[in-house]
């Protein structure tokens, strides 16, 4: 691989004032995105934008690495002006997309585990990887001049990778903040479905259910004259039956008073589980009651984003599922919210590869 550096060390005094400058100028950034996210967190920190600037934070930073190491002499890939983007960077960032692939598609493989859709997501992260491994073999020529199919794939893998990222982050901040604050006592407990096995409640969904009857408890224990209810909401998606009748039993069978529980048996999708919640409870004037949403925790970020865009108030719990749950839905539920914020992915996208062909027009 031909490697050129940025420059072969700081030494004169001008290389001096531009590495100031551009440290500098990435501090200003930082505070700036650290600013905007802990003000995004306390209007909402359901919004994926709280995960998006956190993801701007981090390849912020690792930009500035990359600049240090590249005045220290280390070779950090093609060279462009201090205060741009490194290609450096973006190469860091094109990996953790076909990685997270490729170990999600080798553990969940295993015997077992050999469903479609993981061998698929092994095979994409696999060929992700050989795209990578020969852009950067080739993507500078002899003259040392960047080229630009080799350079376009990896910034298309490194946007793939910010929205892996964003949505990692916005999970993390999701967690870290209810580890931080205890959610309120709700009037309300909401269960999403989720998909029956043989017309029965399946480990996954049973984990939802138990946590949000953990969650009931709990809230009854602070209302001790005022009943709090539970709402089941699924409708038939595959299955005999709905989602939501199979809830109920075990609810009943795991010591939830009938009065308490409201079927929501129409839905076939998250979007429809909130928005018919939202009838059931307007039709009984609660409104404006205090909800706990309960999903599984892989599910939170998204559903998460998704309350928040609906304008509702309602806080989000997750169950804690096994390992392999949580690494099996994580590309479905990556994709998913690629798909349901498509607009700002596509914007993002239309940016790096901009940034891509300047760098191979050589205008940075």
């Amino acid at each position: 691989m031909t490697v050129h550096t940025a420059s072969a060390g700081v030494g004169g005094t001008g290389d001096m004032a531009t590495a100031a400058t551009a440290m500098a100028l990435h501090a200003a950034i930082l505070l700036l995105l650290g600013g905007a996210l802990a003000w995004c967190l306390r209007r909402d920190a359901r919004h994926l934008r709280c995960g998006a600037l956190a993801t701007a934070m981090l390849a912020c930073l690792l930009n500035a690495l990359v600049l240090a190491a590249s005045w220290a002499g280390v070779p950090t890939g093609p060279p462009v002006g201090a205060l741009a983007p490194q290609p450096g960077t973006t190469w860091l960032l094109a990996w953790p997309l076909p990685l997270t692939l490729v170990g999600v598609g080798a553990v969940m493989g295993m015997p077992g585990g050999r469903r479609p859709a993981n061998i698929i997501g092994l095979l994409a992260g696999l060929g992700l990887v050989t795209a990578l491994v020969v852009s950067t073999a080739t993507w500078v020529d002899r003259d040392g001049r960047v080229r630009a199919v080799p350079m376009l794939i990896i910034c298309l893998a490194a946007w793939g990778s910010l929205v892996l990222l964003t949505w990692v982050g916005q999970g993390v901040l999701l967690a870290l903040r209810g580890r931080r604050r205890a959610l309120p006592a709700p009037r309300v407990v909401v269960i999403l479905g989720a998909k029956l096995v043989r017309g029965r409640v399946g480990r996954l969904l049973a984990a939802r259910i138990e946590a949000g009857i953990a969650q009931w408890r709990a809230a009854q224990s602070h209302r001790p004259g005022t009943p709090v209810l539970l709402v089941l909401s699924g409708g038939v998606v595959g299955g005999p039956v709905p989602e939501a009748e199979a809830m109920a039993r075990y609810a009943l069978a795991h010591g939830v008073p009938q009065e308490c529980l409201i079927l929501e048996d129409c839905s076939r999708s998250t979007t429809e589980n909130l928005l018919r919640t939202r009838e059931l409870l307007v039709k009984r004037g609660l409104e404006g009651a205090g909800v706990v949403l309960v999903t599984s925790d892989f599910h939170v970020a998204r559903t998460a984003a998704r309350v928040s865009r609906l304008g509702l108030p309602w806080s989000v719990a997750g169950a804690h599922g096994r390992w392999f749950q949580r690494l099996g839905n994580s590309p479905r539920e990556l994709s998913a919210t690629a798909m349901e914020h498509r607009g700002a992915a596509g914007l993002a996208l239309l940016g790096v590869m901009a940034y891509g062909a300047a760098v191979a027009g050589g205008i940075l």
